[in-house]
């Protein structure tokens, strides 16, 4: 089989592709909620116990709303980027596959992050899950534009708009990562 043995010439259906990716962030986002966990109380029909105990478990619902938020962009930004895409080389498929298995892991990342919240190395697996996908959807792009598979109908500045979005979603979770475990560090030496 070769690279253009596919439907529209590519590896695979663009259209499929685009199916099972927006069935990923759907099936992500949905999963997001199961890590918010229902506090257990001593005195069930007390309502200030159970105000302090969601109070005390805030980071769940706190991290669902930022990465539902978060994995809502992140499918819209792909979503706009891909439309250019005119067919899947079997570069942009395995680029694709990262940004789905990036997708989905956020989840866990959320679970971990809400179990410890306080630590480094869930602030590394959180943001650099992110990353990952930063880096696919840039990878995503250059391999489209390398291998003659974006719409050539494209406007030079909107490539320019994608490629300067990449960039900055690129270097975005490093910063906030870099403040975090700076943070993390100040507080360790401080105790």
């Amino acid at each position: 089989m070769t690279e253009n043995d596919g439907p529209e010439g590519g590896f695979v259906s663009k259209a499929r592709l685009e199916f099972l990716s927006d069935g990923v962030f759907a099936i992500a986002m949905t999963i997001l909620v199961i890590e918010i966990k229902v506090p257990e109380l001593g005195e069930p029909r007390s309502a200030r116990a159970l105000v302090k105990a969601l109070s005390h478990g805030w980071y769940g619902p706190f991290g669902w709303m930022l990465s539902i938020f978060l994995l809502g962009l992140m499918w819209a930004r792909a979503h706009r980027q891909f439309h250019y895409v005119l067919r899947v080389t079997r570069a942009i498929f395995a680029c694709n596959l990262w940004l789905m298995a990036s997708a989905a892991l956020l989840p866990f990342c959320v679970g971990v992050y809400a179990h410890y919240p306080l630590n480094a190395a869930s602030y590394l697996l959180y943001f650099g899950t992110l990353e990952l996908y930063q880096l696919g959807v840039a990878a995503q792009l250059w391999f489209a534009s390398r291998q003659g598979a974006l719409d050539p109908g494209l406007a030079p500045d909107t490539l320019r708009a994608f490629r300067r979005k990449n960039r900055l979603g690129a270097l975005l979770p490093l910063a906030i990562l870099a403040l975090l475990l700076l943070r993390s560090q100040t507080q360790t030496t401080a105790h």
